[in-house]
Parts: C-alpha cells; sequence; structure tokens
C-alpha cells in the first residue's frame, strides 16, 4: 500500500515573517532569512554560509533587469517554495537544485522571447536551439540528482527457469510475430 507523501507549503503569510528582501541603489538584492528555511531550502545545516551563498547566486541569476521590489519578492518567495518543495538532503542537493531552478526559468524564458520575436524567425531559431540545449542540461541534472539520491543503486530482477530433461525454453525478449532475439 502506497505511504502519502508529505506536502511542504508555506503560506505566504509565514513567509513573510521568515525572509526580507532589500533592493539597493544598484538593484541588488539582499535578503535575510530564517536560519531554519534556510536550511529547509539549501540542504546546508552548518551556519557556515554555504546556504546564503547557494541561494544568493539563485537569486541574482533569477532576477532580471527592470523587475520592481514586489516582481523581485515574489520570485524569491517561488525561489524558496520550490526549492523547499524538492527537499534537498544535504548542500550537492541544495545546489543542484538551486541550479536545475535557474535552468529551469531560463528555458522557459527562452520560449518567451520566442513568442515576443516571432516575427524574426533568425532570432525565433537562435532562442528555441537555446532553450532545447538547456532543457537537456535540466534533464541531466535530474538525472544527476536521482542518481545521487539512489546512491547509484539499480534493480536488477533475476528470474529462474527450470527445463527439464526433454524440455525446451526460449530465453530472451519475444516480439509479437514469435521471432526471438536470443534462442536457445
Amino acid at each position: 500500500m502506497a505511504k502519502n507523501k508529505e506536502i511542504t507549503k508555506v503560506p505566504d503569510k509565514a513567509m513573510e515573517d521568515r525572509f526580507s528582501i532589500k533592493v539597493d541603489d544598484q538593484n541588488r538584492v539582499r535578503c535575510n532569512i530564517d536560519e531554519k528555511l534556510l536550511r529547509v531550502s539549501t540542504g546546508f545545516q552548518h551556519q557556515c554560509g554555504g546556504g546564503s551563498i547557494v541561494l544568493n547566486n539563485s537569486i541574482e541569476a533569477l532576477l532580471t533587469g527592470g523587475c520592481s521590489p514586489e516582481e523581485m519578492k515574489q520570485k524569491v518567495e517561488q525561489l524558496f517554495v520550490i526549492m523547499a518543495e524538492l527537499k534537498p538532503r544535504n548542500g550537492f542537493e541544495g545546489m543542484l537544485i538551486s541550479q536545475m531552478v535557474t535552468v529551469y526559468n531560463q528555458v522557459m524564458d527562452c520560449f518567451k522571447y520566442v513568442n515576443l520575436n516571432y516575427s524574426n524567425p533568425e532570432a525565433c531559431q537562435r532562442l528555441q536551439n537555446q532553450a532545447i540545449k538547456l532543457m537537456r542540461l535540466y534533464n541531466q541534472q535530474l538525472e544527476a540528482l536521482d542518481k545521487h539520491r539512489n546512491k547509484g543503486k539499480q534493480k536488477m530482477t533475476v528470474e529462474h527457469v527450470h527445463v527439464h530433461k526433454g524440455g525446451q525454453a526460449i530465453v530472451g525478449s519475444v516480439n509479437q510475430g514469435g521471432e526471438t532475439k536470443n534462442e536457445r
């Protein structure tokens, strides 16, 4: 029987109490983050500053020029919720998930700009190619995260077949047409 998976949801009001954002004169974002939220979002368990570095780098990568302070705050909230939802278990996973969120947003930006530049076929083609490369990178990151979480374990099923004297057996895949790949 399948167990119910725990879903982490953070209400907006609770989020406001756990971090604050300031944008300085040079449009640099500074975050003050509750220590527990930082650990949950990044996987870093020690107060060494690693979690802050990961989040600050992610925030800077996500924010594009022309964002209002309210849009910046909304994007940062989304970053925290996404990272907390993916539950990084350690700093490595936190960094990888941070990269994945950034790449995902870049892919979506590429597609958004394709729609904005539909009258320029060359620009659309370049943006689509960039999006495809980024989607491949995202899939590689996802595989790396999965491999890390499973510690490279593979599941192998071994089936035993007993063939007695005078019997016949087919070993391998059988196609619908009755042909086999490996016959003995």
